[in-house]
């Protein structure tokens, strides 16, 4: 039987392949209300990710949904074969303050005004998994709760893949953007977390 609805993960290192955070993310040219962070993963991080799930499932669905199938939140990009995972959380709350979801460093330090996080940025994201159902079928919603920018491929539009020679010196510490403070009214999204930030 189903012991809880919900739990904290954390997922990568991966490549940051689409972040939308602090701004909407559209689909079919129509903005959903929702800021989010997709992350490729290869190797020891997707088995690892393939583990959370697969313990998740285990101890959140019965043994009738699982024997129906639960959809995992793991995707397959049909031009590149890369598996990724993408992660949610809205822009606003329902009394319409701002939610922020935190950007830490790769020393764990929360960064007060970060950059836009480019594709092929080594990137971790931190996660609830939620179980849900939509038209009778069980799924596994991914909320969006933080994200640590290991490596930092500045936003170019496009994008740029991952230097895979890039050595400590690289690791992105967001000194330059600590200026600027979170936006008032803003609410981050960590509050379930127990002040689990920083990573």
């Amino acid at each position: 039987m189903a012991k809880a609805n919900s739990t904290k993960a954390e997922f990568g290192r991966g490549l940051a392949r689409f972040l939308t955070l602090g701004k909407s993310e559209t689909y079919q040219g129509k903005p959903t209300g929702k800021q989010v962070a997709s992350i490729i993963l290869k190797g020891e991080a997707l088995d690892e990710a393939n583990r959370i799930v697969d313990s998740f499932i285990e101890d959140n669905f019965t043994p009738k949904e699982i024997k129906a199938g639960v959809n995992r939140p793991f995707k397959t990009d049909n031009k590149t074969g890369d598996v990724y995972l993408k992660a949610a959380a809205y822009l606003e709350t329902q009394d319409g303050d701002p939610i922020t979801v935190p950007v830490a460093n790769a020393k764990g330090k929360v960064v007060e005004n970060p950059p836009q996080i480019g594709n092929g940025s080594v990137i971790r994201l931190r996660v609830v998994l939620r179980k849900t159902e939509f038209q009778g079928k069980s799924y596994i919603n991914v909320g969006l709760r933080a994200v640590q920018v290991i490596k930092l491929v500045k936003y170019e539009g496009g994008g740029f893949a991952a230097d895979e020679d890039a050595d400590d010196e690289d690791a992105f510490t967001g000194d330059e953007f600590d200026s600027a403070p979170t936006p008032k009214g803003s609410k981050q999204v960590e509050d379930d977390l127990d002040d689990e930030i920083p990573f």
